[in-house]
Protein backbone atom coordinates (compact mmCIF):
# COMPACT_ATOMS: atom_id res chain seq x y z
CA UNK A 1 0.00 0.00 0.00
CA UNK A 2 3.06 2.22 0.55
CA UNK A 3 4.03 2.42 -2.71
CA UNK A 4 0.86 3.11 -4.24
CA UNK A 5 -0.07 6.73 -4.97
CA UNK A 6 -2.65 8.29 -2.85
CA UNK A 7 -4.91 8.48 -6.00
CA UNK A 8 -3.90 4.53 -6.25
CA UNK A 9 -4.83 3.92 -2.71
CA UNK A 10 -8.21 5.41 -3.35
CA UNK A 11 -9.38 3.75 -6.47
CA UNK A 12 -8.54 0.67 -4.98
CA UNK A 13 -10.03 0.68 -1.65
CA UNK A 14 -12.79 1.89 -3.65
CA UNK A 15 -13.21 -1.07 -5.80
CA UNK A 16 -11.96 -3.63 -2.87
CA UNK A 17 -13.19 -2.61 0.16
CA UNK A 18 -16.29 -0.86 -1.02
CA UNK A 19 -17.08 -2.77 -4.48
CA UNK A 20 -17.67 0.73 -6.59
CA UNK A 21 -17.69 0.60 -9.73
CA UNK A 22 -15.24 1.38 -11.87
CA UNK A 23 -17.42 4.54 -13.72
CA UNK A 24 -18.19 5.45 -9.96
CA UNK A 25 -14.38 5.14 -9.02
CA UNK A 26 -13.65 7.25 -12.39
CA UNK A 27 -16.25 10.19 -11.12
CA UNK A 28 -14.67 10.31 -7.78
CA UNK A 29 -11.13 10.31 -8.26
CA UNK A 30 -11.31 12.25 -12.10
CA UNK A 31 -9.32 9.50 -13.75
CA UNK A 32 -10.71 8.01 -17.02
CA UNK A 33 -12.25 4.19 -16.03
CA UNK A 34 -9.58 2.62 -17.99
CA UNK A 35 -6.87 3.90 -15.69
CA UNK A 36 -9.15 3.10 -12.60
CA UNK A 37 -9.34 -0.37 -13.92
CA UNK A 38 -5.23 -0.26 -14.09
CA UNK A 39 -4.40 1.17 -10.48
CA UNK A 40 -6.47 -1.92 -9.15
CA UNK A 41 -5.24 -4.24 -11.63
CA UNK A 42 -1.30 -2.86 -10.49
CA UNK A 43 -1.87 -2.66 -6.93
CA UNK A 44 -3.77 -6.83 -7.35
CA UNK A 45 -0.88 -7.64 -9.49
CA UNK A 46 2.32 -6.33 -7.44
CA UNK A 47 1.22 -7.69 -3.80
CA UNK A 48 1.67 -4.63 -2.28
CA UNK A 49 -1.31 -3.68 -0.75
CA UNK A 50 -2.98 -5.36 1.80
CA UNK A 51 -7.10 -5.52 2.49
CA UNK A 52 -9.00 -2.08 3.17
CA UNK A 53 -9.98 -3.11 6.72
CA UNK A 54 -6.00 -3.70 7.65
CA UNK A 55 -5.00 0.16 6.52
CA UNK A 56 -6.73 1.98 9.26
CA UNK A 57 -7.40 6.54 9.12
CA UNK A 58 -6.07 8.25 11.78
CA UNK A 59 -7.11 11.73 12.28
CA UNK A 60 -9.46 14.53 11.95
CA UNK A 61 -8.44 15.59 8.64
CA UNK A 62 -7.83 12.51 7.20
CA UNK A 63 -10.98 10.46 8.38
CA UNK A 64 -13.10 14.08 7.19
CA UNK A 65 -11.26 13.59 3.86
CA UNK A 66 -11.95 9.63 3.26
CA UNK A 67 -15.80 10.37 4.02
CA UNK A 68 -16.05 13.23 1.93
CA UNK A 69 -14.67 11.53 -0.82
CA UNK A 70 -16.98 9.00 -0.21
CA UNK A 71 -20.13 10.72 0.55
CA UNK A 72 -22.22 11.25 -2.40
CA UNK A 73 -22.08 7.95 -4.02
CA UNK A 74 -21.40 5.76 -0.68
CA UNK A 75 -24.91 6.86 0.86
CA UNK A 76 -26.92 7.66 -1.54
CA UNK A 77 -30.51 5.62 -1.46
CA UNK A 78 -28.78 4.28 2.05
CA UNK A 79 -31.12 3.79 4.84
CA UNK A 80 -30.32 3.16 8.58
CA UNK A 81 -31.73 0.48 10.18
CA UNK A 82 -30.64 0.07 14.17
CA UNK A 83 -28.95 -3.29 15.21
CA UNK A 84 -27.49 -5.73 18.07
CA UNK A 85 -23.99 -6.77 17.11
CA UNK A 86 -22.32 -8.48 19.56
CA UNK A 87 -24.33 -6.95 22.28
CA UNK A 88 -23.21 -3.65 21.21
CA UNK A 89 -25.69 -0.71 19.17
CA UNK A 90 -24.61 -0.59 15.67
CA UNK A 91 -25.90 0.39 12.30
CA UNK A 92 -26.84 -1.21 9.13
CA UNK A 93 -26.58 0.57 6.34
CA UNK A 94 -29.61 -0.77 3.63
CA UNK A 95 -29.41 -0.03 -0.05
CA UNK A 96 -31.98 -1.42 -2.32
CA UNK A 97 -33.57 -3.92 0.21
CA UNK A 98 -30.52 -5.54 1.23
CA UNK A 99 -27.76 -4.44 3.76
CA UNK A 100 -24.64 -4.15 3.26
CA UNK A 101 -22.83 -2.50 5.73
CA UNK A 102 -22.83 -2.48 9.36
CA UNK A 103 -21.18 0.25 11.63
CA UNK A 104 -20.06 0.66 15.01
CA UNK A 105 -18.10 3.06 16.85
CA UNK A 106 -16.80 3.50 20.20
CA UNK A 107 -16.67 7.11 21.94
CA UNK A 108 -15.43 8.10 25.23
CA UNK A 109 -15.17 12.23 26.60
CA UNK A 110 -12.45 12.93 23.79
CA UNK A 111 -15.60 12.07 20.72
CA UNK A 112 -15.73 9.13 18.54
CA UNK A 113 -12.34 7.07 18.84
CA UNK A 114 -13.29 4.30 16.31
CA UNK A 115 -15.44 3.60 13.67
CA UNK A 116 -15.96 0.46 12.28
CA UNK A 117 -17.20 -0.74 8.80
CA UNK A 118 -17.89 -4.60 8.14
CA UNK A 119 -18.69 -5.11 4.62
CA UNK A 120 -18.13 -8.68 4.27
CA UNK A 121 -20.97 -10.43 2.52
CA UNK A 122 -20.48 -13.63 4.79
CA UNK A 123 -19.94 -11.39 7.53
CA UNK A 124 -23.38 -9.80 7.00
CA UNK A 125 -25.52 -12.64 6.20
CA UNK A 126 -25.31 -13.58 10.26
CA UNK A 127 -26.91 -9.69 10.93
CA UNK A 128 -29.43 -10.07 8.05
CA UNK A 129 -32.71 -11.09 9.98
Amino acid sequence: MERLTPTGRATYVLREAFDYAYADIADITQLSQAAAQQLVSRADSGGVVRPAARVPVVGRRKVARLLEAYAEVFWAGVTLRPLDVNNDVAVGLVRDGKLFCVLTLTASDRGVDEVLWQMNPAKLERVQH
